[in-house]
């Protein structure tokens, strides 16, 4: 037993002796400086995948902030503006906030979380989705569905993304997602273009209707003027048989027509999610 023990000690010395004690100090060195895991600071990347494993830890499905810069208030206001949206019009409208898109393009972050997320409602999975990077200050605006894209074309996206834009270069995060929402509604309601028209034609509603009542009255005063036929008592009363005689008759083609049938074909600014479905939209800094 104790040979043994001398044995076990005498082959300790010998790895001691053996490791240069340089090594030793670099060793500890190495350890004081690296920093332990608990105290590492992780910074969100804004990975799809990763976003939206953590969104369905919100308690609002439609404003997902992952990264707390809307107050309750506005979630909850949004997130109820969003079910009366979708009960009304079909379309499921959403906003996410992230740290920054990482090492993908916002376009493709917004169309992504949209198709992978399986957002949108109805046959057509109609909806519109706002990605919004706020340490990178970029935005990102989806569409989806027949009904999303006609609504929001991609080269309408700057008219959309302008009033949203303004209060995000404010850093007013609560009136650019307000700002949103009320942009989706107001490009999904047809009524929008009526109203439009409607406001215009009131602007200059006293000039339309004076400069119709005296093309009217114009109108009608040349008409009295010359009318001086006599009503007949037959059709042949209209008919000059002698005016016309057709004596030979061929027959030539003047002209012809093509029809053409229209197929629809992405536009060069629509853009194809790695999902492979097309989107309509935009993005911008802010």
């Amino acid at each position: 037993m104790t040979r043994l023990l001398k044995a076990c000690i005498g082959f300790l010395a010998a790895i001691i002796i053996f490791i240069p004690p340089s090594a030793w100090a670099l060793d500890m060195c190495q350890h004081k400086d690296t920093p332990q895991p608990h105290s590492k600071t992780i910074l969100k990347t804004g990975t799809v995948d990763d976003d939206l494993k953590e969104a369905k830890n919100s308690p609002y499905p439609n404003v997902i902030d992952l990264v707390d810069v809307l107050s309750d208030k506005t979630k909850q206001k949004l997130q109820k503006k969003s079910q009366e949206i979708a009960k009304t019009y079909t379309t499921e409208v959403t906003i996410v906030f992230t740290d920054n898109f990482d090492d993908t393009t916002s376009e493709a972050y917004a169309d992504d979380f949209f198709d992978r997320g399986k957002f949108g409602i109805g046959t057509e999975h109609e909806g519109i989705l706002l990605a919004v990077a706020v340490e990178q200050r970029e935005m990102s605006v989806s569409a989806y569905g027949k009904k999303s894209q006609e609504a929001l074309p991609s080269d309408k996206s700057d008219n959309f993304l302008a009033p949203i834009k303004e209060k995000f270069g404010e850093d007013d995060w609560d009136g650019g997602a307000t700002a949103y929402f009320n942009q989706s509604q107001r490009f999904i309601d047809p009524r929008v273009i009526k109203n439009v028209s409607l406001l215009l034609g009131t602007s200059a509603a006293g000039g339309i209707a004076a400069g119709g009542a005296i093309a009217a009255w114009g109108t009608a005063a040349m008409a009295r003027k010359h009318q001086t036929a006599v009503k007949g008592a037959a059709a042949d009363d209209y008919a000059d048989l002698d005016s016309l005689q057709i004596t030979q008759a061929d027959e030539y083609y003047l002209y012809s027509r093509e029809y053409v049938t229209e197929r629809k074909q992405p536009r060069s600014s629509d853009r194809v999610s790695s999902s492979g479905r097309t989107h309509t939209g935009g993005s911008t800094s802010f």
